[in-house]
This record gives structure tokens, sequence and C-alpha cells, in this order.
């Protein structure tokens, strides 16, 4: 189903009207309210002194007044009262007028009436009420047989009286014209900016994912009847976030506009997509993600001639302002090429082809096919299974030992995270864990497993006098966490763990360069005492020369290269003895994971490395196996 566009403001927009509306039904109430008062004084004086019939009139007007009054407090309408005020005041000018022929004064309580009954109406109908009571005053003297020239009153007072009306009335007209007109301004002006905030973007003027999604139903049907092809383009920006960790949202704002300008010139008429629609066929959904619609395919390469330009916008970096910030783009696409397909299935395509580039290395394109698409279903059951586990605390740890390469003495142990829900047990941390990163559920997990983990080891250490470390794996999301080391220290504090006995595990690739939060989260880590390893070191791009800006102190071979040493290539052999001794210049501790035979512990024994962990040596154990592992006497297997 495709969403609708937000009502939020639309109901400010009606708001505004209701404003409108109560402001006029304040001016008749306040109207009425002093003619109840006013005209009740005069009937009631009136009718004192023997006029019995013009005071009983204007106790009926008071009386309709006083309904009118009545009427307004209960109900929100005001066309009945603005009727009635219109009717009672017309009256009242009929008798003003009917009094100043008969007996001979000028009827000046008329002016301040025609005042009243213009200012409480629309400038139509005031404009109708102002002639109408200009040619009643004519028709009156002239029914009365009376010139306009030659009246009782005084000496041309009927000409003084129509021009005086007549004056009174347009400037009275004038003023309720050039009040309706600022008001209708106002209300065009505040529509225009209502429409704008429903349907598009207000940082980059783009569509926004509403109205996008409604256009892309209307052009998907177009489409259809057409049978031309159309491609969704679905942009998502790689680290992003650096940018505003590092110099600011408003810096990261600059960069959303920009690119959101460039993204609307990488469309070209060649391409067989002609822009039909330039409003909405490019938009931003969300934060740092973008979309592009392409109409009027030939053929799906020339979707990826203009994913290739978009990615052409990252080469050397994206410069905005002077300054270069090391972000690129994941594109996914899909086509319409189901008839059934609606905008909401065509942009969850694109979205889970681009969260697949995303996941094959990023600054990448890819189309939404059959094998992505079940994908994408497995990642979504995962995160329900998550979101099972977490509450029905169906997740465990177990122990990974690792030894000193010259004693093969237990120095530590490593944490690895299990679950017992039957499709994590399936899929296995390798797969579940990125999920729970991208859904970010991993803020739940870490903190459970550092919790789990610091206590195991406070019970190693009291049940089998453990002396060694317990390594625990951190996200690297987490290192955007700050409360990350005030839950860690939280932890120490609530178990009675000295901080030097616990090591985080971080992998090479959750480093990058300027990442000054990531940097800060790590030394605060390394403040509390806390030691620091980089895992699977060698598969990302870390060098030796920057790892003197990291609070690193052991780094952990990965086990590609252990599994490689006896592979027939001399190059992985002779790598990992280079990592060892560059490693040593730094002085950092270096552990080898992944050792299974016999060759491979003498050849890394050999090298120097200080500790090693695999198969070969321990499988992972369950908590009771661990201690029951520990406190058996040295020598017993």
């Amino acid at each position: 189903m495709i969403q609708q566009p937000t009502l939020f403001p639309l109901k400010e927009l009606g708001h505004l009207v209701e404003v409108e509306a109560n402001k006029r039904r304040l001016i008749l109430a306040s109207v009425s309210l002093f003619g109840f008062v006013l005209l009740s004084i005069y009937g009631v004086a009136h009718i004192s002194i023997d006029e019995s019939r013009l005071g009983s009139f204007y106790v009926i007007c008071a009386a309709f007044c006083a309904a009118n009054l009545v009427y307004l407090y209960k109900r929100t309408s005001y066309a009945i009262p603005l009727a009635v005020l219109n009717t009672t005041l017309g009256g009242i000018c009929v008798v003003l007028l009917y009094r100043g022929m008969t007996e001979g004064f000028e009827p000046y309580w008329l002016f301040p009436v025609l005042c009243i009954s213009l200012l409480i109406n629309r400038f139509a109908h005031a404009l109708a009420s102002a002639v109408l009571l200009v040619a009643l005053t004519m028709a009156a003297q002239m029914l009365g047989g009376l010139s306009l020239l030659d009246t009782p009153f005084a000496e041309n007072s009927g000409l003084r009286l129509l021009l005086s009306l007549s004056s009174m009335a347009c400037i009275v007209l004038v003023t309720v014209y050039r009040t309706e007109r600022a008001s209708k301004l106002l209300l065009e002006l505040h529509e225009e900016d209502v429409h704008r905030l429903a349907y598009y973007d207000s940082l980059t003027g783009l569509a926004n994912r509403p109205s996008y999604l409604r256009w892309l139903g209307k052009v998907l049907e177009r489409a259809r009847n057409d049978s031309h092809g159309l491609a969704v383009l679905y942009i998502d920006l790689d680290n992003f976030k650096q940018i505003n960790d590092r110099y600011g949202h408003r810096e990261g704002d600059r960069v959303l506009v920009e690119f959101g300008n460039r993204l609307a010139n990488c469309v070209r008429p060649q391409d067989g997509a002609t822009r039909l629609y330039a409003d909405e066929d490019v938009a931003r959904l969300a934060g740092d993600e973008f979309v592009i619609t392409l109409h009027n395919l030939r053929e799906p390469a020339d979707a990826a001639q203009v994913a290739h330009r978009i990615l052409a916008l990252f080469e050397n970096g994206f410069r905005v302002d002077g300054l270069t910030h090391p972000i690129s783009a994941s594109i996914g696409i899909t086509f319409s090429e189901c008839d059934k397909l609606d905008a909401e299935t065509l942009l969850n395509q694109a979205d889970s082809a681009m969260y697949h580039a995303k996941q094959t290395g990023k600054n990448t394109m890819s189309f939404f096919s059959k094998s992505i698409a079940e994908a994408v279903s497995e990642r979504r059951n995962i995160e329900q299974a998550l979101q099972v586990a977490l509450a029905q605390d169906l997740l465990h740890l177990h122990y990974m030992p690792i030894f000193s390469s010259n004693s093969l003495e237990m120095v530590g142990v490593e944490a690895l995270i299990r679950s017992r829900h039957p499709l994590l047990d399936a899929a296995g941390p390798e797969r579940f864990i990125p999920v729970a990163e991208v859904s970010g559920q991993i803020r739940s997990i870490d903190a459970w497993v550092l919790r789990q983990a610091v206590g195991m080891q406070s019970q190693l250490r009291e049940l089998a006098a453990f002396t060694g470390r317990m390594s625990i794996n951190v996200s690297a999301t987490e290192l955007h966490n700050p409360e990350l080391p005030v839950t860690l220290a939280a932890c120490l504090a609530e178990h009675g763990v000295p901080p030097e006995d616990i090591e985080i595990e971080i992998t090479e690739t959750a480093l990058i360069i300027g990442d000054e939060l990531s940097l800060r989260t790590l030394h605060q880590i390394r403040d509390t005492g806390v030691s620091i390893c980089l895992d699977d070191f060698g598969t990302g791009y870390t060098a030796f020369s920057q790892l003197m800006n990291y609070p690193v102190s052991t780094l952990k071979i990965d086990r590609s290269f252990v599994q490689q040493i006896f592979s027939g290539d001399k190059t992985h052999r002779k790598m990992a003895g280079m990592l060892k001794k560059l490693a040593a210049l730094y002085e950092l501790q270096v552990i080898a994971e992944g050792v299974e035979t016999a060759q491979q512990l003498k050849y890394l024994k050999r090298i120097g490395c200080d500790s090693v962990q695999g198969y070969f040596l321990a499988r992972p154990m369950t908590a009771e196996d661990l201690i029951a592992h520990l406190q058996r006497p040295p020598g017993t297997s």
C-alpha cells in the first residue's frame, strides 16, 4: 500500500482557518453583547417616557442580541447570528430613517449602525449592505414626497445625509477590503508553506518520502499503460555519520544539500530516462537516503550509467566549501518488471539492493534479485528472532581459551555470543550480529555481553583462581555510544573485577581515519585501565603508523593468515612474521587465532607470537565446562 503524506501540516492550515472563524465569532459576540446592553437601556428608557412602540422595538432587538449570544456560546457556526445581526441592524436603520423624516431631525445614530453593519460582514456582503442602505435612504425620502434639496430638517440636509452615509460607507468598505485581502494573502502564503512542508524536504527542497510514494504510484500506473520501463535507484551515503561527528550537523546539512543538487544533474535525456516530473523524480527519503526514478528506460544498462555517474561524484572525496569528506555511496537498483508491484514494494526492493551493496563493500551498486529478496527475508526473520532472544533470555556465552605460545598455559579466554533460538543458532553470530548492528539491537546485545562476561570473570577468579584476561568483543557501532565506557566501568564495579583483567576487542575495520568520536571512546575505555585488542588485524586498511593514534595494546592476527602459512605461497608465511616484527616495534602483544595444526603452532611459536588460540588447542566451552577445566589439577586431561 502507498503511504499517504502526513496530514499534520494540513491540520495546521485548518487551524489557521479555524482561528479566522473564531475571530469572527468573537466580533459577533462582542457586537451582540454591546447591542443587548445598549438596546435594553434605550428600550426601557423609551418605554418609561411613553414611547412604548419604539421602546418595545428596542427591547425586541435586544432579545435578538441575547439569543445570538446563547447560540454563539453553544454552536461553532456563525452564519445564523450574522444573519440575525444584519436583520436587526437593518431594522434599526429603517426606524432611524423613518423618525428622521417624520420628526424632522438628522438620524446621527445611523452612522455608527452603518459602520457596525459593514464591519461584521465580508466585503461583498458589506458592499451590498452599503448600497442597499444608501438606496433605502433615497427611496425613503422620495416616497415621503421630499426632495433631496428641500427637506424639513435644514437646508440641503437630505443631500448632506446621503453624502455622509456614502462617504462613511466608502471609508469602512476600504478598511474591510484591505483587512480581507490581508487575511486572504496570509492564508495563501501559509497554504503554500504548508504544502511544501507536507510534500517537500525542508532541508534540500526535494520531494519527501510520502510525497514521492504518492507520485511513484501514479508513475507506475502510467508506465504500465504505456508499456514503458521504470527504474528506482536507492542511494545511501557511506560513512556520512563521520561528518556529523567530526564537523557537526551544520556541515552535514551542507553536504546533504550539495549532494541533492548534484544528484539531479546525474540524469540526462540521452539515458532514455526523460525527467517528466522534475519535482518528484529525485527525493530525499530520510537522513542520508535519496532516491532517483528513471522513466522510459530502453534497457537496464541505462540505470547503471546513471549509477556510475553518482558514484563518480565521490571520486577523490566529496568536496563542499573547501572541505573534502571521505564519503561514498551505496546504490540499490530495481525495475518495475511485474505489473503487480506497487510503489512501496518497488521502493523496498531498491532499499534491499542498496543494503546488499553496502554489505558487499560499499561505494558500489547492486541490482535487486531473487537472492537479495531471500537475504532480505532472512534479515527480517533474524531481527524478529533477536527480539525474541533478548526478551526471553535465549542468549548465552561460550568461552574460547587463549594460550601462551611458549608454555601453552591458559592466559585468557574470549567471550563468544551464542543463542538457544533455533534460527539464530543456525545462522551463527557472523550472520546475526551484522543484522543487529543495522537494526540497532546491537546496543542491548553488547550491554548484555559486557555484564555476562565481566560476571563470568569474577566467577573464574573466585572459583578457579583464574589469573588470565577476559576478552570481550564490542561492535564497531558501539564506539559511537558515549555510554559504553560508563557501562563498562559500572560492570567492573558491580562484580569487583580489576580493569586489567578485561580486554575489549574491536575489529580493525572499525577504525576509520578521522573518526574522533570512536577515538575518544577508545581513550575513555583505556583510561579505566581496560586494555584494547585490535581483532582480525591484516584484513583492513590500518597502517602501522596509524596505530600510534589508537590506544591499542594487542594485535590479533586474522585466521586467514594462519591458515595459509603452509598453503605453498611463501608470501602468506612471511606476512605473519612481518606482522609480528612490526608489532614489536610498537611494543604490542600479538595473538594468532585459528591455529588448527601442530605445524602452524610450531611456526607461530618460532616467529615469537605471544599467544595463540584455535581448535588444535581447545574449542569454545560453556561456562560450566570452562570452570571445571580450570579446577582440574595440573597434568590431568
